[in-house]
């Protein structure tokens, strides 16, 4: 017979499970009132759920992008007519084909170096055409991790150097690093674990992580490992591709003394998406994605999401990229809203002045022509 503890147990699993149920019922948009007495078809499910659904395929486990994937679906999930379903894929260049040619997948984050190797290197046909972003995310910082007795980038000339799992971001940026400072190495692909397990027992002899700081990999390791961080020198070359950045104490306490700076350069992170012509369904649930995620973006920079928000600039232009329709019209609109509302503002400062000037001997018809010739005079300046 089942006790009375057993019996508590079934019945908060039994709850547990019908809670879970209702969610998933209200987030698709449908729910026992909204149906009536009458039952949706397997059909009308169906077209119901995958109404407003769109899927947002990340670089994998243990990747920043995977969190804002998932703060995405936190955020907007809760519209109810934009559903976010985060997916755990593979890096950047197998990102970037499953934006191609993956059914069902409508957005990918990716690197923004990814498009230029995949031209470069001739990877897919017509990626210009078929590829857009929304926007630029966070930069993700270029860890080299080597051994003591690596100290430069010169040094890893002839070296075994792992560059993640094939398909990584990774591959991408540490061949372009290493190409445009003309040094050559012996590749290999490692996961992260094993890549770090094999540079401490010294079979491979320096690895790139190319993720968000701080990295949990590379926070977790002790000087007693004898490993650390390469600096990365920000040079002219490298300036087609990345930003300098730098590693201090306050990521890595572990490994990197107090007052200590490691230089590093970062590449973005974009939101890429497949340029569906504008006739299509793929087109208009992506128009609602990207509406709702402009229209709803300050709710990233609360407490409780991931602090690389607070780098996102959705003005910022991405070199080599070309932004999808429907984001540069959200931008444009909301760039011109907040001009207006600007200068709405700076008229009023601008009466303000006038009356601590004038006092009252001034009406607001001759303080509003005078307003006009002033931003007339600024113009012509």
């Amino acid at each position: 017979m089942m006790t009375c503890a057993l019996r508590k147990v079934a019945r908060l699993l039994a709850f547990s499970a019908t809670l879970a149920i209702s969610t998933w019922v209200m987030a698709s948009g449908a729910s026992a009132q909204d149906t009536g007495d009458q039952r949706l078809t397997p059909n009308e499910w169906r077209q119901q759920v995958n109404a407003g659904t769109v899927r947002i395929i990340t670089k994998g486990a243990g990747c920043t992008c995977t969190e804002l994937a998932s703060d995405m679906a936190k955020v907007l999930n809760e519209l109810g007519e934009t559903r976010v379903l985060p997916i755990l894929g593979v890096g950047s260049l197998q990102g970037m084909a499953d934006v191609l040619y993956l059914e069902g997948i409508d957005m990918s984050i990716v690197q923004a170096d990814a498009l230029a190797y995949i031209k470069q290197n001739k990877l897919h046909q017509d990626v210009d055409g078929r590829i857009r972003y929304i926007t630029k995310l966070h930069n993700s910082e270029v860890h080299l991790i080597a051994r003591r007795d690596i100290n430069s980038l010169a040094e890893l000339d002839g070296k075994v150097v792992s560059f993640g799992e094939p398909g990584s971001g990774e591959l991408i940026t540490g061949r372009t690093i290493l190409k445009l400072a003309g040094i050559e190495v012996e590749e290999v692909f490692r996961d992260r674990d094993k890549a770090l397990e094999q540079l401490e027992d010294g079979q491979i002899d320096a690895m790139f992580i190319v993720t968000g700081k701080p990295a949990d990999a590379v926070a977790d390791l002790t000087k007693q490992q004898g490993l650390h961080l390469v600096p990365l020198e920000f040079t002219p070359e490298l300036a087609q591709y990345y930003i300098p950045s730098e590693f201090t104490s306050t990521s890595y306490p572990n490994i990197i003394p107090e007052g200590e700076v490691v230089p590093t350069v970062a590449v973005g992170e974009v939101l890429a998406v497949y340029n569906w012509k504008p006739d299509t369904e793929r087109y208009a649930k992506l128009e609602r994605f990207v509406n709702a995620f402009f229209d709803k973006f300050e709710q990233f920079l609360a407490p409780s999401r991931h602090r690389k928000w607070k780098e996102v600039n959705l003005a910022a232009e991405v070199p080599g990229w070309q932004r999808f329709g429907p984001a540069e019209r959200k931008l444009r609109q909301i760039l011109a809203e907040r001009r207006q509302q600007g200068g709405q503002n700076e008229r009023q400062l601008f009466a303000a002045f006038v009356k601590s000037v004038a006092g009252e001997n001034m009406s607001e018809q001759e303080i509003g022509e005078l307003y006009r010739r002033f931003t007339e005079w600024v113009r012509q300046q």
